[in-house]
């Protein structure tokens, strides 16, 4: 699946000139789900900064709160929060992986409970709205962790 993700946008990259009007990839669209890309704000002015965590608590306050404070000294709102604002489903979030993905989930999500493989379940109240969160490290490398309180109820596995 992320491959071809991956592969939608470099698709979008190479062939920028049929979209002039457009500063993001067009939706993504499979069987089961759609991904849609925004555009870049505006208001970036600084170069981008990539969290590196050191622990599954970071991860867990990055994520889901409460953040710490940011370069410029402000609160970090959580990238859970922030899809919400966006009207996200699920957030997809990297994160470096030191070892299996229940240590990772079991340290960052209240009651949660592993479905199948690498799908599991929470009924974490941080998670607000969201039907679930998508970690992955690199290549083919995820787990899903779905929402159990969400009301919309369109989980998906893996």
């Amino acid at each position: 699946m992320l491959v071809n993700v991956i592969a939608h946008v470099r698709w979008f990259e190479q062939t920028r000139w049929n979209f002039p009007h457009t500063e993001a990839p067009p939706p993504f669209e499979c069987d089961h789900f759609s991904i849609i890309f925004m555009p870049k704000s505006k208001e970036t002015t600084t170069a981008p900064y990539f969290f590196q965590p050191v622990s599954t608590e970071e991860i867990a306050k990055h994520l889901l709160g409460p953040g710490g404070k940011g370069r410029n000294g402000e609160n970090m709102v959580p990238m859970v929060q922030k899809a919400i604002d966006k009207g996200a489903d699920y957030l997809m979030y990297r994160v470096t992986s030191w070892g299996d993905w229940a240590h990772i989930v079991e340290d960052c999500f209240s009651d949660t409970v592993q479905a199948q493989g690498a799908t599991y379940f929470s009924s974490d109240p941080r998670l607000g709205s969201l039907s679930g969160v998508i970690l992955f490290a690199r290549y083919d490398h995820f787990c899903i962790i779905n929402n159990s309180q969400s009301d919309a109820k369109n989980w998906i596995s893996a």
